[in-house]
């Protein structure tokens, strides 16, 4: 217990500090789930009874049964961003973006309820269980449909998933006497857990790395796209260069030569002029 609870807070603080890092939503929502699966564990367990509210035994069922539903929904949203459903499957999108919403609104009842409606959970559990089981049928979906675009995504998330269903399961058929309990010596659930912890986190870690490397090509693209702009500047520059002296050695300065021939040399007006062309011709050249 003490491991993996420390490997929640530790990816918590990872994933806490890579958001206030890098300010995008993915990270923040990434702690919240965290935050709320370590949650939904310790009541599951028996240890928010036993820390959070031991003088509210009754709360524990409603706590628990929010729990779930503040995880489901963290979970839901992270993945809509890891996944980019928005995206790559907008219809489904939509669908979870509901979903989100919806369980937002039975976090803030079943608080609100609490002192009213303390049976509240036996009524959702049903509903809930369905909820989540199309949203796993969804998830499958889109995985499917969006392998072929972000394959390296689709894999970290088909192994975080399969091993905590993998360890559900083995939770379940331990449960229902499928298998013997006292072959675990841990809760496989837990094990399952902890697994898809350090794979989002490894996920994470190489999403980041991407971002970088994308930043350092769009670095790279842009200094060569301002050499290009200044190569061409100059080109430019000396272009107009040329042409100016195109200009004034084939237009202007042919012209004050011929200016030069026309004066006679016996008249001294026209000589002073045909001295004053000869030197704006120099000047010119």
């Amino acid at each position: 217990f003490g491991i993996y609870f420390g490997l929640v807070l530790l990816c918590a603080v990872y994933a806490i500090l890579t958001f206030l890092f890098l300010k995008r939503a993915i990270y923040f929502y990434y702690f919240l789930w965290i935050v709320s699966s370590g949650l939904f564990s310790a009541t599951h367990l028996g240890f928010s009874y036993q820390y959070l509210y031991p003088q509210w035994p009754a709360f524990n069922n409603i706590f628990r049964v929010i729990m779930e539903i503040a995880t489901t929904m963290a979970f839901l949203t992270f993945t809509r961003y890891f996944l980019r459903t928005t995206s790559l499957a907008p219809t489904i999108d939509r669908v979870f973006k509901f979903i989100s919403y919806f369980f937002g609104f039975l976090v803030i009842l079943g608080f609100a309820l609490y002192p009213f409606v303390d049976s509240l959970g036996l009524y959702l559990m049903p509903s809930l269980t369905l909820i989540i089981s199309v949203i796993l049928i969804l998830i499958l979906v889109v995985l499917y449909q969006t392998y072929a675009k972000q394959r390296q995504e689709v894999s970290f998330y088909l192994a975080a998933f399969g091993a905590v269903i993998a360890g559900s399961l083995v939770l379940l058929a331990s449960e229902i006497g499928w298998l013997n309990d006292r072959t675990f010596t841990v809760n496989p659930y837990l094990v399952g857990s902890a697994i898809e912890l350090v794979i989002f986190s490894l996920a994470i870690t190489w999403q980041i790395k991407k971002i970088f490397d994308e930043r350092n090509v769009l670095s790279l693209q842009f200094s060569n796209h301002q050499q290009e702009l200044l190569k061409a500047h100059i080109e430019g520059i000396e272009q107009e260069r040329n042409r100016i002296g195109r200009e004034l050695h084939d237009n202007i300065a042919s012209r004050l030569s011929n200016l030069a021939r026309i004066p006679k040399a016996n008249d001294a007006a026209m000589h002073l002029l045909n001295e004053e062309a000869n030197s704006l011709y120099q000047e010119v050249r």
